[in-house]
């Protein structure tokens, strides 16, 4: 029992020496970013922040959350970053709207209306106003001037153009296409005098007058002729509008990514188009089928591998009906399939036949968004992103400050990476002990080799106590 013991100790103690001086070497290398590019933007003439988004050689050699990012000055200070998904700014128009209640008509000796509006108080700036008519199939022109001044019956009031020639329409007899709304430009006025050109609108009769003349029965010629009906144009109200613009962020940005088709199979058994994609691991969310073929409707998966223990499979993690149609003068198509971000090395994007012929499959494009790394550089001070390295864990960064500014919606310049390099202290890439670990076949044969031990010391047990004199008491 005191040999298996000492021996037992000699393993343990060998074991303990190995791991320690693997987990010294690997403290010792873990930091070893092997790639580096360099920050390029305009020069700087204060503090200001910058974001500068991520490329495909970043994509392909980093790790899938991104911890393996560090940003550097040429002295090699760490740089404070965060990351996010870059956003479009798009402009959103809210309206604002309210009747005119200080209103004045008068109509005037040429046979056109002239009507004279004043905001209250408290109303907004107007951008455009719209004449609300209940009348349908007319064409009006349409004045608009400001009035500045003292708008009192002895006062002088000045006049300012601000629309000349407007038209206002509603061409219903022929489709649905109207317009009532006029554009202002930009001003300061109050009071507005509208002048609308003509107090009667023509309109042509949908009834058709003929007149037959007719001699001893018969017909001896034929008059048509349509009649003019004239209305007043009846006005219910005029109408003020404020359009402000506001930027925000409405969407993530999407890019397309370069992939490239590295096989189509045709699995008959299943009934199946098979067609393999490879990438450089950038954050993609959907795939788009280009094909030559037409008028089909047919379930299309999009599969990723999966490892569980030391097997390789693949899961499906989208489906979706892709289709054309064209016929006539239908035509209609959906060749996409969106998923949740992945960054795969390989996808599979698996096409269900049935009992049709295959789809003529000529490429596959990806997209997906594009990751933007923000910090706040100084002026006279240049940077590099350095990246590439499997043990490195996620910089704890203060960030409180970028994070309050971009919440405040605070725009950075753009940036750009520069080539790729190898980081000049890069000496190979360090013992990965967690993935050596990890690894399925090294677990498989320390298991193996663990239960042959364990076997061995159990079978030199039993012999030794086979051996021992029997109990001299029994």
């Amino acid at each position: 029992m005191i040999r298996m013991n000492s021996t037992y100790l000699l393993m343990l103690v060998t074991l303990s020496v190995g791991l320690s001086r693997t987990a010294f070497v690997s403290a010792d290398e873990s930091t070893a970013f092997q790639w580096t590019k360099s920050v390029t933007f305009d020069s700087l003439a204060v503090e200001e922040l910058v974001a500068v988004p991520l490329d495909s050689d970043v994509y392909a050699a980093t790790q899938n959350a991104l911890a393996d990012l560090r940003l550097r000055t040429p002295d090699g200070k760490s740089v404070a970053f965060a990351i996010r998904q870059q956003a479009t700014l798009q402009s959103r128009v809210v309206r604002r709207s309210w009747k005119a209640t200080k209103v004045q008509l008068k109509p005037l000796a040429e046979g056109s209306l002239e009507i004279q509006i004043e905001l209250n108080e408290k109303d907004p700036q107007p951008s455009s106003l719209s004449i609300i008519t209940p009348l349908k199939n007319f064409e009006q022109r349409v004045q608009i001037f400001a009035l500045t001044g003292e708008n009192l019956p002895d006062g002088e009031v000045k006049e300012q153009t601000l629309v000349d020639d407007g038209l206002i329409f509603d061409y219903s007899q022929y489709m649905d296409v109207s317009r009532r709304e006029i554009k202002l430009p930009q001003h300061s006025a109050r009071s507005y005098r509208i002048l609308v050109g003509a107090l009667t609108s023509d309109q042509e009769s949908q009834l058709l007058e003929l007149t037959r003349s007719l001699s001893g029965g018969s017909e001896q010629g034929r008059q048509e002729r349509t009649t003019i009906q004239r209305r007043p144009f009846r006005i219910d109200r005029i109408e003020l509008h404020q359009d402000k613009h506001h930027s925000e962020v409405e969407e993530i940005l999407v890019q397309n990514w370069p992939v490239s088709m590295s096989g189509i199979e045709q699995d008959a058994t299943q009934q199946q188009t098979i067609v393999n994609i490879k990438t450089q691991r950038q954050p993609i969310t959907a795939l788009t089928l280009s094909t030559g073929s037409r008028n089909f409707s047919r379930p299309a998966e999009v599969q990723v591998q999966q490892t569980k223990g030391i097997r390789t499979s693949w899961i499906t993690i989208a489906s979706e009906n892709i289709r054309r149609f064209e016929f006539r003068n239908l035509k209609e198509e959906e060749l996409v399939i969106k998923f949740p971000e992945q960054r795969e090395e390989q996808f599979r994007l698996v096409i269900h036949n049935r009992d049709s012929e295959p789809l003529d499959v000529t490429s596959v494009s990806a997209s997906g968004p594009v990751h933007e790394l923000v910090f706040m550089a100084q002026p006279d001070k240049s940077y590099s992103l350095l990246y590439a390295d499997p043990q490195a864990t996620k910089a704890q960064l203060d960030t409180a400050a970028l994070e309050k500014l971009l919440r405040q919606g605070a725009v950075p310049i753009k940036a750009a990476l520069g080539v790729g390099q190898n980081a000049p202290d890069f000496k190979g890439s360090a013992l990965d002990v967690r993935g050596v670990i990890n690894n399925p076949l090294v677990l498989g044969a320390g298991i193996c080799v663990l239960v042959g031990l364990l076997g061995w010391a159990l079978y030199g047990a039993g012999r030794r106590i086979s051996e021992l004199p029997p109990d001299e008491t029994q």
